[in-house]
């Protein structure tokens, strides 16, 4: 499950603060996240895949990250996206 907990617009970038939980009863592979700036009509005006290299704030985590998530964990995780200069008052993210 992926949880925004936190976001800022700021004149350059989208910031978003989020947390992952393994509700699975085992461990499994962390997996990419998508974050996507929308504009009108709910269209993107900005993607990016984060490898979890990237996302995890945790730099004992992000050294292990190939050990996978363990069951029942936690972790909060960083996002940033450059913003494209337009209008883009929306965000979405998801686990791909």
């Amino acid at each position: 499950t992926l949880v925004a907990v936190g976001k800022t617009f700021g004149a350059d970038a989208l910031r978003a603060a989020a947390l992952l939980v393994n509700e699975a009863d085992h461990r499994q592979p962390y997996p990419l996240v998508l974050i996507q700036l929308l504009g009108e009509n709910q269209r993107v005006t900005a993607e990016r895949v984060f490898h979890p290299r990237e996302y995890l704030e945790d730099s004992v985590l992000r050294g292990d990250w190939q050990s996978g998530f363990a069951a029942g964990a936690q972790v909060r995780l960083r996002l940033s996206l450059r913003h494209p200069g337009r209008d883009s008052a929306q965000f979405r993210m998801e686990i791909l």
